[in-house]
This record gives structure tokens, C-alpha cells and sequence, in this order.
């Protein structure tokens, strides 16, 4: 089909959202550069967001000056890690002093809200440049996975809040006609929503499909349920929530074709995102600096450790070495595609969703999901969360499946409390809820895994799995 937007879209970026289209024209000389040169960018896009943040914010006027990163007006890179993290609880107590006072020429400030899956949420501020910049990281990593502007996507979400924004005036509902961009919820899929979906599915035709990772699940469990026809997009793009073995293997066989990672947030936009290679998401360089700490707060490549991220282009109010909660482990090894970005390795979800052993072990929520196995059955149960109320004590919530046989469901809980035990220990308490749905966080996310011990401990240790 002809994609007549593209010629449209191209000169309509550059009137309407010029810094997008200079992003845009960025990274794609920067797609097969030098190392050198995507961090020579880099860097110089660190240097720039610290000395205005010495000199725009009373927070980090004071830190920068006291770890000695801005000195007399000069940035010494070299003492970047003296800075100290960024948490949730500073961003509380210390508000209004990390806001710019003032922001470089033709940057607007709005105020934003992080999610709540920790159930936590925090307020801040952003600017009109940093979602200009996330817009053309998200359009560079479409390309990256074969999607030309112009070519339909269909977008999977989540959150209310989110599609309300995005499909609320005519501006935005202009935009979506211009990207070939369409949009249905996902936020409570029940069977006739999810036949809605697949339906929708089959008459655009989008070249690529992306949503919360949970209900492109849920959509998989349906067609390979089923076994009903469903469009085969490029690429699958799963967001929103950890994508464990289990789903990504689901969703692939559901669409038979590459199920692929994007991992972002609220509050940082567009961090990394896998190539069609999946040796591990390319870091989103031009936007961010992504560290990854061990439980010493040592630097660590090729290790998993506590996800420490800086957003280059915030400057209403400067994100540096914010702890954001995650689990991840960066590659020391390029990515066989060839482009110059470093690589995060793996992305193993947030602290709170990790088991803690009474022995001080960490049990990953993608160990322990795949250990236990407690997805793979759709045709017995349709939703699960396990819950840790302590530490030798699971809740194990059920949405059972319809039609399913008691006993044989009776059967499948008794795997799960042997196989939980294994990872937990032997005399590990292992309780069962049938419950008529499992309730999501305040931005539509669905969490496999909760756990009460691990909830507001920051810093955990390393994963023993």
C-alpha cells in the first residue's frame, strides 16, 4: 500500500516539532558511527544538563559544588559518580529546590506524575525539548525495527490517563491520523474486548503493534487459545511491565513473528529498545545515561545490579543518578547488528516485585515465574499474582479460567506450592485465593509479583537467580 504520509509527515515534523525532526536526522547519523562519536554527543549533552542544573536549581547548586563536579564554572566528568543518587524520597523533601528556575529559550515546563506501581507516586516537572527528544527516540526505534513514518501502528495501553491525553483534543487526534497511529485500551480485557482487539487487528493491518507487555499477554493467551485468525505485524513492542520468558514466548507464537523489548518510564521517556538481533536493548545514548550499581554502589558491567539513570534533557527539573527502581545488567559486548550503542543486557524488573529469602537471598521475578511456572497453564488459570507477606509465607491469587475443571485446577495448585517451595524453601507456607480479577496499578499495570518484604527497601542485594 502506498504510504502517502511519509512526504506529509517529513516537512510537518520540521514546521511543528523541529527539535523531533533534528533528533530524528541525529540519530540516524549516529546509527552507524563511531563509538567515539555517539559519545563525544553524549558527553557533551551531560556536560550541558550539569552546569545547568549548578546553575538553575538551589539542590544541585549545592551537591555539584560539594562533590566538586562544577567547579568555577567548569564540569569535570571525571567526578560524575561522586554524585549522590537520586531517590523518590529526595524528589519529596527536596521539590522545589530540583526545579529550574529559569529553562533555555523556547522550552515550556509541565508537571507529570510517575504511575504508582510502587505505590508511591511522585510528582515533577518536565519540558516541551526532553518529549520532543522522547518522540524522536521512539521514531528512530520504530525504523530500527523496519517501520518507515507514515506506516500503521496499532498501540495496546494500558493507563486511562494516557489515552485520554492522547486522544483527547483534535490536535492529538490529528497527530494519530498523520502517524497512521491508532489506539485502544487494554486496561481490563475481558473475552469480548480481547475479540475487539484481534478484530481491529485484522483491518488495519499495522506494521507494528506495541502495548503493555500484560495485555499483548492476554491477547496471545486468546489466539493461541483459540487458534483464530490474527494480521502478523513486523514487530511486536511489549512496554509497560517486565516481559518474562513465558510471554515472550506466547506472544511470539500468537503472532508469529519477533516479540521485541522497549524499556522506559513515566518520569525518564524511552531508555532502550531491542534490534531485530535481541542481543539486548540499544541504549537510548542521545537521551540518557544509564549506570548500573552493585550493593557496594560500585559501577558494574555484565552483572545485574540497582538501574541508575540520568535523562540528558529534562532541565525543569534535572533528573541525574536517579535510583528508578529497576533491576538490569549492562553489556560489556556490541550488538551484532553493527550500531554503536551500548547494550543493557537484560531488564529484570523492580525491587518490589523480587522474593527475599530469609537467608538474605534475592529471587528475581523472572526466575521466579519461570521456576514456578504458574503462567503456562491459560486454559486453568487466566490471571495470577504471587504475593510475599513475609518471608516463609506466599499468598498465591487466582483468576480461574472459564470452564475450568476444579480438580485438574486443584492439581495444577499443588505444582505450583511444590515448585514455589523449591525456590522458597521447604517450609515455605503456600496459600491459594481464587478472586474474581486482580486489581492493577493506578497506571493500568498488571504486577506478577508483590512483594510486602521487599516493598520500600531500596538498594537490594544482587539476585540470586
Amino acid at each position: 500500500m502506498l504510504n502517502w504520509r511519509k512526504p506529509l509527515l517529513v516537512p510537518a515534523l520540521q514546521a511543528i516539532r523541529p527539535v523531533t525532526a533534528h533528533e530524528l536526522a541525529l540519530l540516524r547519523r549516529l546509527d552507524r558511527a563511531p563509538a567515539a562519536e555517539v559519545a563525544r554527543v553524549h558527553e557533551e549533552r551531560l556536560e550541558r544538563l550539569l552546569r545547568h542544573a549548578h546553575d538553575t536549581t538551589d539542590y544541585y547548586r549545592d551537591v555539584l559544588s560539594t562533590c566538586g563536579v562544577v567547579r568555577g564554572g567548569k564540569v569535570d566528568l571525571g567526578r560524575f559518580e561522586r554524585i549522590p543518587i537520586l531517590t523518590r524520597e529526595i524528589i519529596r523533601e527536596q521539590g522545589a529546590r530540583l526545579r529550574a528556575r529559569t529553562l533555555p529559550p523556547g522550552r515550556k515546563a509541565f508537571a507529570n506524575r510517575t504511575g504508582g506501581s510502587t505505590g508511591e507516586p511522585i510528582q515533577y516537572w518536565q519540558d516541551s525539548h526532553y518529549w520532543d527528544i522522547n518522540v524522536a527516540t521512539k521514531l528512530y526505534h520504530f525504523e530500527m525495527l523496519g517501520k518507515a513514518l507514515g506506516e500503521p501502528e496499532l498501540k495496546v495501553w494500558g493507563s486511562d490517563r494516557d489515552i485520554v491525553i492522547e486522544t483527547g483534543t483534535l490536535k492529538r487526534r490529528s497527530e494519530n491520523f498523520l502517524y497512521h497511529r491508532r489506539i485502544m485500551a487494554c486496561g481490563k480485557l475481558d473475552e469480548a474486548e480481547v475479540e475487539g482487539i484481534v478484530a481491529e487487528l485484522n483491518r488495519f493491518r499495522p506494521k507494528t503493534l506495541w502495548g503493555y507487555v500484560d495485555g499483548l499477554y492476554t491477547i496471545a493467551q486468546h489466539v493461541n487459545r483459540t487458534g483464530c485468525r490474527i494480521h502478523r505485524p513486523a514487530a511486536v513492542i511489549t512496554a509497560g511491565g517486565t516481559l518474562l520468558p513465558p510471554m515472550r514466548e506466547a506472544i511470539g507464537r500468537a503472532f508469529r513473528t519477533p516479540v521485541v523489548n522497549l524499556y522506559g518510564s513515566r518520569e525518564m521517556g524511552d531508555m532502550a529498545c531491542e534490534c531485530p538481533e535481541m542481543a539486548g536493548l540499544h541504549l537510548s545514548c542521545n537521551s540518557h545515561r544509564v549506570e548500573v550499581l552493585d550493593e557496594a554502589g560500585r559501577s558494574v558491567v555484565d552483572e545485574d545490579g540497582d538501574l541508575i539513570v540520568t535523562s540528558l534533557h529534562n532541565h525543569a527539573m534535572p533528573f541525574i543518578r536517579y535510583r528508578i527502581g529497576d533491576r538490569g545488567c549492562l553489556s560489556s559486548v556490541p550488538c551484532p547488528c553493527g550500531r554503536p550503542h551500548q547494550l543493557l543486557k537484560s531488564v529484570s524488573g523492580r525491587g518490589m516485585e523480587a522474593f527475599l529469602r530469609r537467608d538474605g537471598a534475592v529471587i528475581s521475578p523472572i526466575y521466579l515465574i519461570t521456576a514456578v511456572g504458574g503462567l503456562v497453564e491459560p486454559t486453568l488459570v487466566r490471571r495470577v499474582q504471587f504475593v510475599q507477606k513475609d518471608h516463609e509465607r506466599v499468598v498465591v491469587k487466582l483468576v480461574k479460567a472459564e470452564g475450568a475443571d476444579p480438580a485438574a485446577l486443584e492439581r495444577h495448585c499443588e505444582r505450583i506450592r511444590a515448585k514455589l517451595r523449591t525456590v522458597m524453601g521447604a517450609t515455605c507456607e503456600v496459600r491459594f485465593e481464587q478472586v474474581g480479577d486482580i486489581p492493577r496499578t493506578a497506571s493500568g499495570k498488571y504486577l506478577y509479583t508483590v512483594s510486602e518484604v521487599a516493598a520500600g527497601r531500596p538498594g537490594l542485594a544482587r539476585f540470586s537467580a
